[in-house]
């Protein structure tokens, strides 16, 4: 008559612990153990990249005037660009507060790192943006001069992609 799981486990639960631990444990292979590293293709690399954090040359007061501006300014149409202004805000307040935290501990917090979506975001917004006054057009292209430059590379990145793509297709096309 065959054991039912639960007599077999009430079984071990019986054992002294020291019967179950020197029981045959069944090999294992070494390569069953080891995690393993997963190893990115091109594609993910540049997506990572892509969608990373990218430094930004602006000031912290350039950085709080655009959260502020999110608070306030900024205006936007439908869910789409609610959804972004949103991005622009957490990702600037984000920012803000990494760089309030390392000033707080005594490092010297370098360039503003912003993600991806936040960077995009603000751009969409600042180009939206109406203002008047030299004070204000001065601040708006200071902040446009500091995001094409990542922008650009995101662009660039973005073209890096779906060639990438593309030959992965083709690759995997002629592999068949």
């Amino acid at each position: 008559m065959k054991k039912s799981k639960s007599t077999e486990t009430e079984a071990v639960l019986d054992q002294p612990i020291t019967d179950v631990l020197e029981q045959e444990q069944p090999a294992v292979e070494a390569s069953e153990t080891e995690t393993p590293k997963k190893e990115f293709n091109l594609v993910e690399e540049l997506t990572n990249r892509r969608t990373g954090f990218w430094e930004l040359a602006l000031d912290e007061a350039d950085i709080k005037w655009i959260k502020n501006q999110c608070n306030s300014k900024f205006s936007f149409v439908g869910p789409n660009e609610a959804f972004m202004l949103m991005n622009c805000y957490l990702g600037f307040t984000a920012a803000l507060s990494r760089h309030e935290q390392a000033v707080k501990a005594g490092i010297e917090p370098g360039p503003f790192s912003i993600q991806a979506i936040a960077l995009e975001a603000c751009a969409l917004m600042i180009n939206r943006f109406e203002g008047s006054g030299m004070e204000s057009a001065q601040r708006i292209f200071r902040i446009a001069v500091a995001l094409n430059g990542p922008i650009s590379e995101m662009k660039k990145l973005d073209e890096h992609i779906e060639m990438a793509k593309s030959e992965q297709g083709a690759d995997s096309v002629s592999a068949e």
